[in-house]
């Protein structure tokens, strides 16, 4: 009896640790992106570039054919929009399984306006080739489960202009 209640535990040890060995499908994980935010951006200024883009599900920053998820091996935790000012928000927060830390992006896009009126006069400041440029604030933070900012890792605002 001994033997077979050994043998039982044994067999269901090794079940156990088969079935965490099984790799997690990371593409199960989809963003709800706004449409304001999806296509590409980009910021250059002498050497320096920076650029991102967003798909309607996905935070592209790779041509691999991976998924952002898949690519940092992470789980969606939470997502949503925001609003202040003169600004419209969204963030995404991930798990990342190999670190075992939790990260929050986030996407702040200024409201764009063309025109102003000052002493009844309407001055327009957009023209073809400024008209798709916007102000947008990126911040990258590690975070508590619940999005509480432990360390901020980046935080910078460019006017990006939308290339696709």
């Amino acid at each position: 009896m001994k033997r077979i209640v050994l043998l039982l535990i044994a067999l269901l040890a090794v079940g156990c640790s088969k079935s965490e060995d099984k790799q997690e499908d990371f593409s199960q994980y989809k963003l709800n992106v706004p449409e304001w935010l999806v296509g590409e951006w980009k910021y250059s200024t002498g050497f320096i570039t920076h650029d991102f883009g967003f798909s309607k599900n996905d935070y592209l920053l790779s041509g691999n054919g991976k998924s952002f998820f898949e690519d940092f091996w992470s789980r969606l935790v939470k997502e949503g929009e925001y609003s202040y000012m003169d600004y419209k928000g969204y963030y995404f927060i991930s798990y990342a399984t190999q670190t075992k830390k939790y990260f929050k992006y986030s996407f702040e896009m200024k409201e764009k306006k063309c025109s102003f009126e000052f002493n009844g006069t309407i001055y327009n400041l957009c023209n073809e080739e400024n008209k798709n440029d916007r102000d947008i604030r990126r911040i990258y933070e590690e975070v508590t489960e619940y999005g509480t900012t432990i360390k901020k890792i980046y935080d910078d605002e460019y006017t990006y202009k939308k290339v696709k």
